[in-house]
């Protein structure tokens, strides 16, 4: 009988606590355009066990007592680092999300394979994920003998549309300290903690069984724990139960859809989401505002979008995290209220759907094949091409798109919308 990785969080209320039992057994997520990229790492097969594998790793750092490297923003928010294995660069996502650091079969080479993990993504599908050590170098230091799983990062590239090599994960993180600067975009890690500024605020952080780490924040008088993930694009994302109680919440105006909006390492998940502004949540001794939100099928999660209002501090050998706040632009761009994507025969399809009087009135379904945008006749599309196309979109306003409905050809023309109502 497997053993999955369970934390037991405690939901406070004012009047009591009530006991929450909830499976977390997160391995790392990535939000991309549509895409969630989530694994569930459950107890490796082989002869070392969970508690050796993350105790692993040893960091041998330069002259410096901090050493600061560019951070590579990529869809805005996600910091991504470049690193150098076996002698070449690579570009890493730091995602303190993450319980392993994750690298491809190409760069995975010929190093012996320690063990292997099952891993299951969000949809629940089980695979094997060998495990390798490796040297990872970034800037002057050297992280080395560290946990990597092997995964297909060509994969994730191609659908979440960005360059992706590897992923950074707890496996290395944990080994020192660490600064996230979003106004001089610098990424900076040391052994000794960094210190909090004048108009800093500090926040102690709890782990989960695989390190990963929760702050814990409150909402109308209902408190949760939330993973505070750098590789989530978003700002804030949960699922109903979390937050059911409150009549507050309830009453927020919310923006629906359907469709496929997580990309995990081996599919790509189905579900009803929706948009939503939350006003403000306490977090320990503060408060963030404005927090745009999405609600999914998910566990309560603090992304990227959130913390990069802030130069971010996780100093991570003594269980703290510091945000100290910076002019960062928070507007959000407008959408169109459907999402495209490739079916398996490479044809370009809806593959998401924000519901509303246009979209209802037209009858647009996932699967539908598109043939035309702005007059332009669409065959059959390469990973490459698609993210050509979805890049070109951003820049346009109005949207001219020909579906395949039945056997008939129909025409619809779409407006950005808010993403929020």
């Amino acid at each position: 009988m497997k053993n999955k990785y369970i934390i037991q969080r405690n939901i406070l209320h004012e009047q009591g606590i009530n006991q929450l039992n909830i499976l977390f057994m997160k391995v790392c997520s990535v939000l991309f355009f549509l895409p969630l990229f989530s694994l569930n790492l459950f107890a490796q097969t082989a002869n070392k066990n969970t508690e050796q594998l993350l105790n692993s790793g040893v960091l041998a750092m330069g002259n410096d007592s901090v050493e600061s490297v560019p951070i590579i923003y990529q869809r805005d928010n996600v910091p991504f680092v470049e690193v150098v294995i076996d002698g070449k660069k690579y570009l890493f996502l730091f995602d303190t999300g993450a319980s392993g650091c994750f690298i491809s079969s190409e760069i995975a080479g010929k190093a012996n394979i320690e063990s292997s993990l099952p891993i299951e993504d969000a949809g629940g599908k089980e695979n094997n994920a060998n495990v390798v050590f490796k040297n990872i170098s970034i800037g002057k230091s050297s992280f080395n003998n560290i946990v990597c799983l092997v995964v297909n990062t060509e994969r994730l590239a191609n659908l979440g549309c960005v360059k992706i090599d590897g992923i950074i994960g707890t496996s290395l993180i944990k080994l020192c300290n660490w600064k996230l600067n979003p106004t001089n975009q610098m990424i900076s890690f040391s052994k000794t903690a960094f210190k909090k500024e004048i108009n800093s605020t500090e926040f102690n952080i709890e782990f989960t069984d695989s390190r990963l780490p929760l702050v814990q924040l409150s909402y109308d008088q209902i408190a949760f724990y939330a993973l505070i993930d750098s590789g989530f694009s978003g700002y804030f994302q949960s699922n109903d139960d979390v937050l059911w109680k409150s009549k507050k919440y309830k009453k927020l105006k919310r923006k629906e859809g359907f469709g496929q909006y997580a990309l995990a390492a081996f599919s790509i998940q189905n579900s009803f989401v929706s948009n939503l502004k939350i006003d403000s949540f306490k977090m320990q001794s503060g408060f963030i505002t404005n927090i745009p939100a999405t609600i999914c099928s998910c566990k309560p999660t603090v992304g990227s979008a959130l913390l990069k209002r802030n130069v971010f501090v996780y100093n991570f050998l003594e269980k703290k995290m510091i945000l100290t706040p910076v002019n960062y632009d928070t507007t959000l761009n407008s959408i169109f209220d459907i999402g495209f994507g490739l079916n398996d025969s490479n044809q370009l399809v809806i593959n998401f759907v924000w519901e509303n009087k246009e979209t209802k009135k037209a009858g647009f379904k996932i699967g539908q094949q598109v043939l035309k945008i702005d007059s332009n006749e669409i065959g059959k599309l390469s990973y490459a091409e698609l993210c050509d196309l979805k890049k070109s979109l951003q820049s346009k306003n109005e949207l001219r798109v020909a579906l395949l409905i039945g056997k008939k050809m129909k025409e619809f023309v779409l407006f950005k919308q808010p993403p929020y109502l």
